[in-house]
């Protein structure tokens, strides 16, 4: 017995038939998912180019882009805990799962038709965090932030300093360091 005899659908009348497969959803379905790639620009993710900038090249038809540098100058290795980017925004490569005491990593987003925008949240130490945002948008704002939380968060500061706001893309460095 196959699937589709085993399904009923019940109609108003009280009597039951078979429910049949159909193909044209299906293949409605995964063209909806093609094109929706498409537009977005996704691309699978590659670990060979994660965190060395090697995809973060600028084609012609990006509208806005954040390059990135995340710089960590403390003693304690950085977690990637949460990673946000805009709708249709795709990465060129992504934030680091991990940055190494005194190390650094270079990341890159891109958006083909609207505004850029992400926000990386690294855990350290004992039960602290970092939160690092930058937005870039076609027609208008251009910024970014930073946020120390956790029981030490005293101890530690962050900067989120936007270096090259040219007119399509940014280049932002975030740095987290100790207070001496």
């Amino acid at each position: 017995m196959t699937r589709a005899t085993r399904s009923r659908v019940h109609t108003t009348g009280g009597e039951s038939r078979p429910r049949r497969w159909r193909p044209a959803l299906v293949v409605g379905s995964a063209f909806v998912v093609m094109l929706m790639s498409l537009i977005t620009g996704a691309r699978p993710a590659t670990a060979a180019g994660a965190g060395n900038g090697a995809s973060c090249r600028h084609e012609g038809r990006i509208s806005t882009s954040i390059d990135g540098l995340t710089r960590n100058t403390t003693g304690l290795t950085l977690t990637r805990t949460y990673l946000e980017k805009g709708v249709l925004n795709y990465w060129g490569d992504e934030p680091a799962a991990t940055i190494h005491p005194h190390g650094q990593d270079v990341w890159c987003e891109h958006a083909d038709f609207f505004g850029t925008a992400m926000k990386v949240t690294y855990g350290f130490g004992r039960n602290n965090h970092v939160s690092f945002e930058a937005w870039r948008y076609r027609e208008g704002p251009v910024g970014s932030r930073c946020a120390v939380g956790g029981p030490d968060a005293a101890a530690y500061r962050c900067n989120a300093r936007i270096v090259d706001p040219s007119t399509r893309r940014i280049t932002v460095v975030f740095t987290l360091e100790p207070i001496r």
